[in-house]
């Protein structure tokens, strides 16, 4: 429980591929969301099959625009090239797949690459650092092999709050009616 905790307090999010930890979580979900209520956080098990608490903000706004931009950027290009695949659907692929990080799709485009700068990633080993490296520890994505990752289910957890910041609305803005 000590463990859980401790993966899930520093933002991890523990999916089937944890393995004990991830069953002991589906095992003993309520006892879990009931201690985690009481230590003022919320146990999210999420449609994709990982969980995660919910409570301070666990990421800098800055680290997760960068995360947000790469994640989003990659299913743009997945979307794009989606007819290249066999299956012709690349979601569900995703979290299947291997990818090496020097062909990823960042840097091969200006646009791509201005978009990336403005989160402060700038070339591959930034990249590393201020996205990929942070994504590793929440659980996010793995390493492959040598020079190649993998997603991990929790990676939908940004695209769910990529389309929650898109939903609100602006301050300032009229409302309807």
């Amino acid at each position: 429980m000590k463990t859980i905790f401790k993966q899930l307090r520093t933002g991890r999010h523990v999916c089937r591929a944890d393995g004990a930890d991830f069953r002991d979580l589906e095992r003993f979900e309520e006892e879990y969301s009931v201690l985690f209520q009481s230590l003022g956080y919320e146990l999210v098990h999420h449609e994709q099959g990982f969980y995660f608490l919910k409570g301070d903000d666990q990421l800098s706004s800055r680290r997760l625009q960068a995360i947000a931009i790469f994640v989003l950027i990659m299913f743009q290009d997945l979307e794009d090239r989606k007819y290249e695949n066999k299956v012709g659907m690349w979601e569900k692929e995703l979290v299947t797949k291997s990818f090496e990080i020097e062909s990823l799709p960042h840097f091969a485009i200006p646009r791509r690459r201005e978009m990336m700068k403005r989160v402060g990633v700038v070339d591959v080993e930034t990249l590393k650092d201020k996205v990929l490296r942070p994504m590793k520890s929440l659980g996010m994505l793995e390493d492959a092999s040598k020079g190649a990752i993998r997603f991990r289910a929790p990676v939908y957890r940004i695209v769910d709050i990529c389309i929650e910041i898109a939903s609100q609305e602006p301050e300032g803005s009229p409302s309807e009616g």
